[in-house]
């Protein structure tokens, strides 16, 4: 859903701070207009992409008030019947007279930023985009902020290894402890993957339904032997879901439910709470592969896959299936691990549980997927490995696992997500690699926090 945004150049950093707290909440399709262009071409373009906004907002000051190129924009905005209500005045400062920009731009919903910040950016958040305003801020490094929440561990020192994640349930039954949509999701739900199914088919796309393992609830923590406090061990409750249910939830967020709210508004609730939450919530394991000659791998998606296709994600991404319960019904993340991991980066190179350390549970601020995150390290050198026995999934690739290596990868892919130069979902991706190097140089992080300082 594009946005446009119109400011005076003199209001970069209040522009810029404004921008930036939209795309905490997955609010990061915008439109800006370059005022170093010919006139001739700028109004051109101005008005190409102001046509193609589903929303217009204009920052107001002193600044804009005085702006002919602001003025020109909000005159073209306020033309357009497409626009009709969907021009939103945000007053930066005290401006008198701002109410001059257009004759009908004073009658318009206002928000009033430099009176009650707080209170406006919720209203435009929730109301205007439908998202909750979650209160969890998001993860940082430098100036790289990620939408993940990170739930367990994650620290840099806290490493979960085989028997340190306890799992309750979800039993083989894969009827038993069964998410159930809500009703009013559930509505018409029949007719809404029918028609996602028959636009995949179009593209040449997989889309099929298939059982998922459900993370219900989590906890962690203990105490230690010799004294004191442990994160260990992770606790998960888990049940069942299904890959449909999923979509319907977690990935199709922003669908409007018959009273008015998307379904993340109405059911995503507090991400650090999944027991009340009322989406799929499948449970996934993200893991970088580490070889022994100083290599990380990551990879890009399939072109055939239904979500993300050819948009990188970390080198194993996988969710849970019935085939990692053990003989009691009880769910094995490591197994999880290993499995994708063979399918789709390391083939049939014989990776065992002693290979895989979990460094904790996290959970995406936009489609609030709950995954576990570590890294499966291997004694071979990167050239050593088979191809993977699911090239369908993805194509692995790797980079220096050094702080220069992985720096410059996430500086680069980083910047061209934020400028819209790449589209997609990329802070898996990145997520996976810095934690991987606050595990490897945990003694260097403020290191890495300077070297990912954007400005």
């Amino acid at each position: 859903m594009k946005t446009f945004i119109s400011f005076s150049t003199a209001d970069q950093s209040p522009a810029d701070q404004f921008v930036d707290e939209l795309r905490l909440f997955y609010i990061d399709d915008f439109f800006f207009s370059s005022r170093t262009m010919d006139e001739g071409y700028w109004l051109s373009q101005i008005e190409a992409e102001i046509e193609q906004a589903k929303w217009f907002f204009v920052l107001i000051s002193k600044n804009s008030v005085a702006s002919k190129w602001v003025r020109r924009e909000v005159e073209l905005a306020m033309s357009l019947p497409h626009l009709k209500g969907r021009v939103v005045p945000v007053l930066l400062e005290d401006t008198p007279g701002w109410e001059d920009l257009h004759e009908h731009i004073g009658r318009l919903q206002t928000f009033n930023l430099y009176r009650n910040r707080e209170e406006s950016m919720t209203r435009i958040i929730e109301g205007i985009f439908r998202r909750p305003r979650h209160r969890h801020p998001p993860y940082r490094v430098g100036d790289v902020m990620i939408q993940v929440l990170i739930l367990a561990g994650g620290n840099g020192r806290t490493r979960y290894r085989d028997g340190d994640v306890l799992c309750d349930g979800p039993t083989a039954d894969t009827s038993n402890r069964k998410f159930r949509l809500p009703d009013d999701v559930a509505q018409n739900a029949d007719e809404r993957i029918s028609e996602t199914k028959a636009a995949m088919d179009a593209k040449g796309r997989m889309f099929v339904n298939n059982p998922q393992v459900r993370l219900k609830d989590y906890s962690y923590g203990g105490s230690k032997e010799s004294g004191g406090l442990s994160d260990k061990p992770l606790r998960l409750t888990l049940g069942w879901t299904e890959y449909f249910h999923t979509r319907l939830t977690n990935q199709e967020r922003a669908f409007i439910l018959p009273d008015g709210q998307s379904i993340e508004l109405k059911y995503g609730r507090d991400l650090a709470d999944l027991s009340e939450s009322e989406l799929s919530n499948p449970i996934a394991t993200n893991m970088s592969v580490v070889t022994a000659d100083g290599k990380i791998f990551l990879a890009t998606r399939g072109k055939k896959v239904a979500w993300n296709p050819g948009e990188f994600q970390p080198a194993v991404s996988g969710d849970g299936q019935p085939e990692d319960l053990d003989e009691n019904g009880v769910y094995d993340p490591f197994h999880t691990a290993m499995r994708e991991a063979q399918e789709e980066c390391i083939g049939g190179y014989p990776v065992t549980r002693d290979m895989v350390t979990f460094f904790g549970l996290a959970r995406t601020r936009g489609t609030q997927f709950p995954f576990l995150f570590g890294e499966i390290r291997l004694p071979v050198a990167s050239t050593e490995l088979p191809p993977p026995l699911s090239p369908f999934e993805g194509h692995p690739f790797p980079i220096d696992f050094t702080i220069d290596g992985v720096c410059d990868w996430v500086r680069k892919y980083h910047l061209d997500h934020y400028h819209g130069r790449r589209g997609g979902v990329i802070g898996t991706t990145l997520f996976s690699l810095l934690q991987s190097l606050h595990y490897e140089y945990p003694d260097q992080w403020s290191d890495v926090a300077n070297r990912l300082r954007i400005a």
